[in-house]
């Protein structure tokens, strides 16, 4: 099975990237990222757009402030129709902070 990377960033949030798949059919995406919170205690996530659709979020509760986080892996099934051009944004959820020291990365699993 083919590995594609998309995306493999830095901060802050929202990141889009504009890829051609190498094929098409059922896919799977698979987003690692890190962030932090100013309010915490609280939820922090991210969510994951596939040509302006939110296909997949994952969120996880942050106990404190101003801590870098490693956000659970995301896998998320999906299905590119052609291997045209396809435009995936990430962006944070409430009051989810990131910034330059925040990574992200998504990969196209076909």
């Amino acid at each position: 099975m083919p590995l594609q990377t998309i995306i493999q960033a830095n901060g802050p949030l929202p990141i889009s990237a504009t890829f051609t798949p190498l094929g098409d059919g059922p896919v799977v995406l698979i987003v690692t990222a890190t962030a932090w919170s100013t309010s915490a205690p609280g939820k922090i996530g991210i969510a994951v757009s596939l040509n302006g659709a939110v296909i997949g979020s994952v969120t996880m509760f942050a106990n404190q402030n101003s801590v870098h986080m490693t956000l659970p892996t995301l896998f998320v099934n999906a299905t590119i129709l052609s291997n045209q051009p396809q435009k995936i944004t990430l962006t944070a959820l409430g009051s989810t902070v990131t910034d330059l020291n925040d990574s992200f990365t998504v990969h196209l699993l076909l």
